[in-house]
């Protein structure tokens, strides 16, 4: 298996819950200079973020690939304004764009971006790891391990030692992990693609009454501006003790993320005691060919934890406006505060969060403020 020969935790390992440290340091001259075979036929190729053309064939190649429920029916569709977004954050590094192209096609993808990670106290240098995908034709082929290994390779290149990740699935040891819960808004169109199910004795009538989006004690929240800058960093580092493992967020970062007209969308409170951010999917349900446009909770902080319940129900009005069919967030960070107080039912889909080349012990998800698109 690929991941037993990686400086990852492995499955079988006894690993205390204290642990906190670099598996293998980095030594950046031992480094490999020439690129990971690939089969004849294929070829790397680079994505400049700057180049339509480039990110437009990434764009087709991911809503034709991307990932999948495990039945098939659904499927993510990034739209091409959120790529490019993400492609262009602060620090992104052309090289960490990686392509695999046969006659002249995409037919895989991973893509890498720089982040700060504190690590229980330790500021760490990461890649946030995203966006592996493959075309059908080239799966269970070794292609997979390919990209993931260039991708290794590059970042590494860099000065770069370790990586985070996630993955639907356990494929080594997880140090934490957390499952998906949605926020149901357009009932009727959820029921009829199967994204939802009609509870036993119940009619759709009750079902939407049930779901009826509440906007009393909501905050009085705004959309935020550049001015705001310094105020989310304010809170971003006055919540910091809340989190053993979290984001670590430059003030360009921020400008860029969370205050400009980009992939996500961000309030912050009247009284600037609390900000609070999301984005959106579209989920294409495949056999009826429809568009389930999803919201995703990012980051937020709020320096008390209660007024979280009036940012999220701001945010639920707000993609009631915007016609999301349904907001997702996953059980960690402090989303508890409000998963059971709005509606927010259980999924199916678990995410598991991994490190590569850092041992780390088993932390409760609802300490790790960590959110990968």
């Amino acid at each position: 298996m690929f991941w037993n020969g990686q400086t990852v935790m492995q499955a079988h390992e006894e690993i205390d819950e204290h642990t906190n440290e670099e598996i293998f340091p980095l030594d950046v001259s031992k480094i490999s200079q020439t690129p990971t075979k690939l089969p004849d036929g294929m070829e790397w190729c680079v994505i400049d973020p700057e180049d339509e053309d480039a990110v437009s064939a990434v764009h087709r190649f991911l809503a034709e690939n991307y990932v999948e429920d495990n039945e098939g029916n659904f499927r993510f569709r990034y739209s091409y304004g959120f790529i490019r977004w993400v492609f262009g954050q602060p620090g992104a590094e052309k090289e960490w764009l990686v392509g695999i192209k046969s006659g002249g096609a995409i037919v895989g993808f991973i893509s890498g971006f720089p982040v700060r990670v504190s690590v229980r106290e330790k500021e760490v240098c990461m890649a946030e790891v995203d966006f592996l995908c493959l075309d059908r034709s080239m799966r269970k082929k070794g292609i997979a391990p390919l990209l993931i290994r260039e991708m290794g390779r590059r970042v590494n290149a860099k000065g770069c030692g370790q990586a985070v990740y996630t993955v639907g699935g356990r494929i080594t040891r997880p140090f934490t992990a957390a499952r998906y819960y949605h926020r149901q808004i357009s009932i009727r169109k959820l029921l009829s693609v199967g994204f939802s199910v009609l509870p036993r004795g119940s009619t759709v009538e009750e079902y939407e009454k049930m779901n009826r989006i509440c906007v009393d004690g909501a905050g009085v929240f705004r959309r935020t501006t550049k001015a705001d800058v310094k105020t989310i960093k304010s809170l971003l580092d006055e919540t910091k003790d809340r989190w053993e493992v979290r984001r670590v967020f430059s003030e360009e970062e921020i400008e860029y993320v969370f205050c400009s007209d980009g992939g996500v969308v961000s309030l912050v409170s009247e009284d600037k005691d609390t900000f609070i951010s999301f984005y959106t999917v579209s989920t294409v349900a495949i056999k009826e060919n429809t568009e389930i446009l999803c919201g995703y909770i990012y980051y937020y902080a709020a320096k008390r934890k209660a007024d979280l319940l009036g940012a999220v129900r701001s945010v639920l009005s707000l993609c009631q406006e915007m016609g999301v069919d349904v907001l997702n967030c996953l059980d960690g960070m402090e989303n508890g505060v409000f998963i059971g107080e709005l509606g927010f039912v259980p999924g199916d889909g678990m995410l598991h969060y991994y490190l590569f080349n850092w041992k780390l012990g088993y932390t409760p998800s609802e300490k790790v403020f960590l959110s990968l698109l």
